[in-house]
């Protein structure tokens, strides 16, 4: 059943998976709760019920929660044209979106999150993967740590 969508909450209601039945089998996305995630996806189906409404009939409504300015789904490379021209225009070094997701976890590291979240907010299978990609960054982690206790420790009263 390609283009299957649906929502559903966890029991304590914290997290919202959105369940993806395409052509290459199943994707699972999950988002933390938040008032910021509620609004972020408001805002979008919003913009979809605008699209909508502008072209009636014309609008190809596919359950998608982002796609064309039609309904029809995004094509992939969609997403790398934009930040290609976005990078261009403002005089930014080449950013494709799978960057997006080293500098979320970079910053978790850098922010101490434990690298079973991480392993688990990346999708990894086995923490092993997380701490073997990000190995180096969890060192300038820890040694920017050890600089924080050092400081700590060192600090005159």
């Amino acid at each position: 059943m390609s283009g299957e969508r649906r929502f559903f909450r966890d029991r304590e209601g914290e997290k919202i998976l959105l369940l993806d039945k395409g052509k290459k089998g199943l994707l699972r996305l999950v988002f933390r709760r938040t008032a910021v995630t509620i609004f972020l996806l408001a805002a979008q189906v919003l913009l979809l019920a605008v699209a909508f409404l502008r072209l009636g009939e014309y609008y190809q409504n596919q359950d998608f929660v982002f796609s064309q300015g039609n309904g029809k789904p995004m094509h992939p490379d969609s997403v790398t044209d934009y930040l290609k021209k976005f990078s261009k225009r403002h005089g930014l070094p080449h950013i494709n979106a799978h960057a997006f997701r080293h500098t979320m976890a970079s910053m978790l590291y850098f922010n101490g999150v434990d690298s079973v979240s991480i392993s688990k907010r990346l999708g990894h299978a086995q923490v092993s993967t997380t701490a073997n990609i990000y190995a180096h960054v969890m060192e300038e982690a820890d040694q920017r740590n050890a600089d924080i206790l050092s400081d700590i420790f060192l600090k005159k009263a």
